[in-house]
């Protein structure tokens, strides 16, 4: 992630351009592994962006759960067709929204928070787009 994170340019959590007074903010992907070095803008966005790492590393096995039964729902939906895709587009959703998933390219693009924030909104665009879906088929069925 340094490689790709580590320019002192411009504050991961907020973009912020304005690098004045740019904090070094350590953490570690596992507990005990190598620390990576990334920039913040100022002692609120360190704050912000610990909270968050905290809130990703906290949620890692049920995010790994939640990839396990999508894949074993995309397996089952091949053979069973749309009545587990509703719920595989449901589980996905939950994703997304409770995780914020988005691309590191996001991240460079927007920066940490409004990368998080877009990746929320998709997701309940996703949940609604999977409610709809669901119920599509009693609101077309011919009288």
């Amino acid at each position: 992630m340094s490689e790709t994170f580590g320019s002192r340019d411009w504050c991961l959590w907020c973009k912020s351009t304005s690098m004045a007074k740019a904090r070094e903010f350590a953490f570690a992907e596992k507990p005990g592994g190598p620390a990576e070095t990334v920039y913040v803008c100022s002692e609120a966005c360190e704050r912000e962006l610990d909270t968050a790492m905290k809130m990703v590393q906290k949620g890692k096995p049920i995010f790994l759960w939640s990839l396990l039964v999508m894949v074993l729902m995309t397996i089952l939906g091949i053979g069973l067709g749309m009545a587990v895709a509703y719920h595989l587009m449901a589980v996905m959703a939950v994703g997304i929204v409770g995780f914020g998933l988005v691309t590191p390219q996001t991240i460079l693009m927007l920066g940490m928070r409004k990368g998080l924030s877009v990746g929320r909104v998709l997701g309940v665009v996703l949940v609604l787009m999977g409610i709809g879906t669901a119920l599509l088929p009693f609101f077309t069925q011919p009288k």
